[in-house]
């Protein structure tokens, strides 16, 4: 699937608006991601007739699948997996596929970086310590949290997925 610059500078802006509307309210609307993924099927069909409406819903489906099972675990919310999907529609299951890795990657350092910045670094890197020991040997994620804990923070995934995909298109498309 060939991606036109115009296309790009689309999705950005879409990412760009979700992320900034998911980190000052910590959600992803449906005002935007359901006519993203709509203009999506609508533009892949209207380039390339049935073909293009095809490769639109397999990227819808492909951002969907990436991120469902974080979400039922109750790792994110549901715009994120949405805000995914949007994207996908407009540029294609493989593309999606590589979005999703590197925003993962980008993920990954921004939580870490927060962990590491909050007071309670030290107990949260244990907990995940454990959880991961867990989850190899007895496939179990579940961790006992100590009495008087609290997460101060919470990555608003839509950060994330901006920042990876964004590098994506310009870099890797």
């Amino acid at each position: 699937m060939e991606l036109t610059i115009a296309t790009k500078l689309f999705v950005t802006a879409m990412l760009v608006v979700a992320a900034v509307i998911d980190g000052v309210e910590r959600r992803v609307p449906n005002w935007l991601t359901f006519p993203v993924i709509l203009a999506g099927l609508i533009f892949g069909a209207w380039n390339n007739g049935l073909s293009g409406f095809g490769l639109a819903f397999a990227g819808a489906l492909a951002g969907l699948f990436t991120l469902i099972v974080p979400y039922a675990l109750n790792g994110m919310g549901a715009g994120d997996v949405k805000m995914m999907a949007a994207m996908g529609a407009w540029i294609g299951p493989m593309l999606t596929l590589k979005a999703f890795v590197v925003s993962a990657m980008v993920g990954g350092v921004i939580g870490l970086t927060m962990i590491l910045c909050q007071k309670h670094a030290r107990e949260t890197l244990h907990r995940l310590y454990l959880s991961f020991v867990n989850l190899m040997l007895y496939r179990d994620l579940a961790v006992a949290v100590p009495e008087g804990y609290v997460s101060s923070t919470k990555l608003p995934y839509g950060i994330p997925i901006a920042i990876g995909s964004i590098a994506t298109l310009f870099l890797l498309a």
